[in-house]
Parts: structure tokens; C-alpha cells; sequence
């Protein structure tokens, strides 16, 4: 039998607490998880795993065997990536992604640095505003704004992220400046599908009550220009994270509005695929990017 592959399934079954979800994760049919296991159990000699109808445990033995199997399987990836000269030097292909504007503002200057100082260095970044998947996209590193979902990956908090509604100061002059969200309700509103797709604008009040209102967007746009380009066009209010608009904000062609309502601001993490050890490029991008993009986060 292969007992690497074995080792590798028998890993993902401990880690996803069942057969089924391991079938899901590692993309193989059931039965073939089921039928690896059972021989791996067969050449051991021992017991792994109980299974019964309701969910899949983890025997003593198993628990030894599968903290064994981790340190071979990480030590078997750092052979074959040390192999393949990822880690002898700052080279190959780094490919990144992060939201579509933090993207070009922010992460597209970082790397300009690194290709400068690292010339073997090839970079593919991703500006979209969808949440890829690290394994299956094969992205090395992803700029991810908001709480986190429950993910084996390695994160480095860089900072975190106002989240504002904005109008432009001439439509303010004229319509005047709301006192409350529910303000909001009487005056023309943008909707940013980008920024929230279930069109509910959250808010929190001065002893910290959450409030929501959920306004009829006379356009809903999915682009943060777009919305600015309306906003400058017809009037109305928007809602957008500070990076998206700090540039018109600092020209005067825009206005926070409601800042005494402002929930608490978004998290901004770097997810790394490649926690430890890392590939020289990995590392020497993340040498670069970590104190920039902390720096620029703690600015805005």
C-alpha cells in the first residue's frame, strides 16, 4: 500500500472530524478514504479510528500515529520544496491576492519593491474582489479584510479597517448632514454590492447598541469608483471601507458622514499559505510588505 497517501488521509479525516468531510476536502470519493484507512489500520495492526453512526473518534493510538504522520508528511513537503530550489533563494513564481483596490493601492507598490531588489522573482497578482481559495487557486498569500472564518491557514493581523457611509459635501450643503442612521431613510442612497451584499448598513451606537437600517439603493453598483463617480453625479450616501475612498476624502471630494455611529473597524489580515518554513520568496515579499502595509493601515 502507499503509506504516505494513507498517512495523508488518515490525517485529513483526524483534522475534519469525519470520512465525509475528508472525502470533500482531499476531493476523492468516499469509499476510497474509508477503504485507505481501513489499510493503513490493517498494516499498523491497530485501531485508529472508532466509527460509529453518529461520528468518528480518535483512538490513542491514532492520537500518536497522527502526530507522527504530520511531522513526516511537514518534513516530506520541505524535501520536496527544498528540492525544487524554493528555498536556496528569493525565486519563482509568488502569486498573491487581495481585494481589487487595496490591490493596486496598496499591494501593487510592495511589490514593485520586491521585483526591484529580487530579480528572480516573478510575481502573479490577483485584484478581485472574491475570496479565493489558497489551495485550489494556488495563491501563495491573500490580503483578506473582515473576521476570519475558522481556517487551518496562518494569519498576520496588519491592521484594521474603518468602515464609513460618505456623501459628497456640495449634495450635503444642500440636502444637510444626517444626525442619525435613520436619517439615512429620507435621502438617496447608493448601494455598493461589493461592500455588502445583504444591502443591510450597520451601525452602533454611543453605549455600543447595534443599529441597522436597510435602505431602497436608487443604483446599487459593484465598484467602489462607480459608487464615486454617482455619488459626484446625482448625490446620495454610500457606504465604503476608508481605504476605497481616502484619496477623495483627503481632496475634498467626499465627507464621512454618521462617524459617532461607526461600528468597530474590520479587521485586515495577510493570509500565508506557506506558514513555516516559508519559501525564500514568500519570506522576502513578506519582508517588505508586513511594515508597509502596517504602516499604511495605521495612516488611514
Amino acid at each position: 500500500m502507499d503509506r504516505f497517501n494513507g498517512m495523508r488521509i488518515f490525517a485529513a479525516v483526524v483534522e475534519e472530524g469525519g470520512f465525509s468531510a475528508a472525502a470533500r476536502v482531499l476531493r476523492i470519493p468516499l469509499p476510497t478514504v474509508s477503504r485507505k484507512v481501513s489499510e493503513l489500520e490493517d498494516h499498523l495492526g491497530v485501531r485508529l479510528l472508532v466509527r460509529t453512526t453518529r461520528k468518528v473518534s480518535v483512538t490513542e493510538s491514532g492520537r500518536r500515529y497522527y502526530e507522527d504522520a504530520l511531522r513526516i508528511l511537514h518534513d516530506v513537503e520541505a524535501a520536496e520544496r527544498e528540492i525544487a530550489g524554493e528555498f536556496s533563494g528569493a525565486k519563482g513564481l509568488l502569486t498573491i491576492t487581495a481585494p481589487e483596490l487595496f490591490a493596486r493601492r496598496h499591494v501593487l507598490p510592495v511589490v514593485h519593491d520586491v521585483m526591484r531588489k529580487h530579480e528572480d522573482i516573478r510575481v502573479r497578482l490577483i485584484a478581485t474582489n472574491r475570496v479565493l481559495d489558497l489551495d485550489d487557486d494556488g495563491v501563495d498569500l491573500a490580503v483578506r479584510i473582515g473576521a476570519l472564518s475558522s481556517s487551518a491557514l496562518h494569519a498576520v493581523r496588519l491592521g484594521s479597517m474603518r468602515q464609513v457611509i460618505c456623501a459628497c459635501p456640495g449634495y450635503l450643503d444642500s440636502v444637510g448632514r444626517p444626525s442619525s442612521p435613520h436619517d439615512l431613510l429620507d435621502y438617496t442612497c447608493i448601494g455598493f454590492s461589493r461592500w455588502n451584499a445583504t444591502e443591510v448598513w450597520k451601525f452602533a451606537s454611543r453605549s455600543n447598541r447595534k443599529l441597522e437600517i436597510k435602505p431602497t439603493p436608487r443604483i446599487t453598483l459593484d465598484s467602489a469608483d462607480a459608487v464615486v463617480d454617482t455619488l459626484r453625479s446625482i448625490g446620495g450616501f454610500a457606504p465604503f471601507f476608508l481605504y476605497q475612498v481616502a484619496p477623495e476624502i483627503a481632496a475634498g471630494h467626499l465627507e464621512i458622514v454618521l462617524q459617532d455611529f461607526e461600528v468597530e473597524p474590520a479587521p485586515v489580515n495577510m493570509l500565508i499559505a506557506h506558514p513555516s518554513p516559508a519559501p525564500r520568496k514568500v519570506a522576502a515579499f513578506l519582508e517588505e510588505a508586513l511594515p508597509s502595509l502596517k504602516t499604511n493601515l495605521s495612516a488611514l
